[in-house]
């Protein structure tokens, strides 16, 4: 009974780790074929760019360990009306699998994105290290870059579209700081554990790496004519 017991505990940590209780608030719950179609040309009559993930069942280990960075991704994008998202558990919606689509082709979770360029059929997400589909996309940046390529938008520019007014306050304070205390307060930021901060400081905390990193491109280059800070950025 303990042991049966325990079992079970680990498997509702693992559903509420893959589904936080709000997940359901800023992304579609895909049941079938005929909802994702509508979604994608919704999308496109829109000029959207729908993002969808295909998971084989809310305990897979790979998506597990990818399941927070695509969790703070979708809330970090929330009131981006721009791009959209779905998700999509096969165990609970088995005629999702296979063609067109192929999920798990390259790895578990599948992320694939849909627009007017790519059409109905979407496009594979395309990995850019020889890192496991699941450790690729477990990087909060790797992920956002993605979102913003793909969807033709961005999170938070540093002329302030797309910021909250949280970004847009903290940009105009560390604006004013020399490039040797931006890399240090980057540096202080990136040092951090993510998973070991609460809820809402770790979105924060996310956010100020990405405007520290722009900020930090843009005084290199305009002081030293190159950066060392990834194109990405």
């Amino acid at each position: 009974m303990k042991i049966l017991f325990t079992f079970l505990w680990i498997c509702s940590v693992a559903r509420a780790t893959m589904y936080p209780d709000d997940h359901f608030d800023f992304v579609t719950e895909i049941k079938d074929r005929d909802q994702l179609n509508e979604l994608v040309n919704q999308a496109i009559k829109k000029s959207q760019t729908l993002f969808v993930r295909w998971v084989s069942d809310p305990d897979h280990a790979d998506c597990l360990r990818q399941a927070p960075t695509w969790n703070r991704a979708v809330r970090a994008f929330a009131d981006n009306k721009k791009v959209v998202f779905g998700d999509i558990n096969l165990s609970e919606a088995d005629t999702l699998k296979g063609a067109p689509h192929w999920p798990s082709r390259y790895g578990w979770p599948t992320i694939r994105y849909f627009n007017r360029e790519t059409g109905v059929d979407g496009a594979d997400y395309e990995q850019k290290t020889n890192q496991k589909m699941h450790d690729e996309l477990r990087d909060f940046d790797v992920m956002v870059d993605y979102i913003e390529k793909a969807g033709n938008t961005v999170l938070c520019d540093l002329n302030g579209k797309h910021c909250n007014k949280m970004e847009k306050d903290y940009i105009k304070l560390v604006k004013k700081k020399s490039l040797d205390e931006l890399i240090l307060l980057r540096k202080r930021l990136y040092a951090m554990d993510v998973n070991l901060l609460v809820k809402d400081i770790q979105e924060w905390n996310l956010r100020r790496r990405r405007i520290l990193s722009k900020l930090v491109k843009q005084k290199e280059i305009k002081e030293t004519g190159k950066s060392t800070t990834g194109n990405e950025l």
